[in-house]
């Protein structure tokens, strides 16, 4: 009977890291086939990027990359074409803005 009690603790101890790591491993979505401006000096582009949420999770070769797509991924071919990152700016007048968040 220990056993089986034993069993069950070091079970539920350990199934929520496995389910954690296998998550993480995975993307949501997967930009593939050419030109993805790394920003870095080295690679400065790669062919591919895996992101998660808000995260950008690796950079590689293609194939390297499709390995983190899991069910609900979205692959995107990108054709050749280039991406860039970019900023996202609302302009907000100073006084106003600030005031708003005050608020």
């Amino acid at each position: 009977m220990r056993i089986i009690y034993l069993f069950t603790v070091l079970l539920f101890a350990v199934l929520p890291v496995v389910a954690e790591n296998k998550a993480t491993t995975t993307a949501d979505l997967i930009l593939f086939n050419r030109r993805v401006c790394t920003g870095n000096k080295q690679p400065a582009f790669t062919e591919a990027v895996a992101i998660r949420g808000n995260t950008i999770l690796q950079t590689g070769t293609s194939p390297e990359i499709k390995k983190l797509a899991g069910k609900h991924t979205t692959l995107v071919d990108l054709k050749g074409k280039l991406v860039k990152a970019g900023i996202n700016e609302a302009p907000i007048h100073f006084l106003e803005g600030s005031q708003g968040l005050s608020a």
